[in-house]
């Protein structure tokens, strides 16, 4: 069953051939670009995302924007099947390998916003919505709720102050308009990202 179920076109939401290319160097420069492996910081950042579906399972488990494939395991366990998709096929390659020994887990190149994969109970974006104009990640809420079975979940991770052209007040407008939100909570790292603080969400489809 398709998933693009809103009445209106979509925007592709993907990166002109220019970024992808960037997005790809820079996993032939770094192993990690992004600093999300499970160490440090990142290790804080996943255990506070992990406990908010701690002592949850699922059947299907999508992860949009899965990097090099740091948040997969953690999702595996909880799940009966787990798809990774990332833009970059460099990401995607890295977290196909990462992810090589878990049966359970799958991982595409593809573009989210033109995917056709069936339906999820929980879908996980984790510091990709604040990536994109506002505009572009409104619709990109709206395919997350599009993607979710009825009342199914959305794990996602933002910065918890303005970045860029990411404002938290109006993520959480948009957010509003198709999911309930059950539980959020804000902390914060050392690092780079010290400075904005993190805002985890989980939300249901209404």
């Amino acid at each position: 069953m398709p998933i693009l179920l809103v009445d209106r076109p979509l925007p592709t939401a993907a990166p002109s051939a220019y970024r992808m290319k960037s997005y790809d160097a820079l996993y032939a420069r770094r192993a990690d670009p992004w600093s999300s492996a499970a160490k440090g910081s990142g290790r804080k950042r996943f255990q506070s995302v992990s406990a908010l579906i701690a002592g949850q399972r699922f059947g299907r488990v999508l992860e949009i924007g899965c990097a090099g494939g740091f948040f997969l395991p953690r999702l595996a366990r909880a799940a009966r099947a787990v798809l990774g998709v990332d833009v970059s096929a460099a990401a995607a390659a890295r977290a196909a390998k990462r992810c090589a020994a878990l049966k359970n887990v799958k991982v595409r190149a593809a573009n989210f916003m033109t995917l056709r994969a069936g339906r999820f109970d929980l879908a996980a974006a984790l510091y990709v919505l604040s990536e994109f104009e506002a505009p572009v990640a409104e619709r990109m809420v709206e395919k997350i709720a599009a993607a979710l079975r009825p009342r199914g979940l959305f794990l996602c991770a933002v910065p918890a102050k303005a970045f860029g052209f990411f404002r938290p007040s109006r993520f959480r407008r948009s957010l509003l308009r198709g999911f309930e939100i059950l539980e959020e909570i804000r902390f914060a790292t050392a690092g780079r990202s010290s400075r904005y603080g993190h805002w985890a969400l989980l939300a249901r489809r209404k």
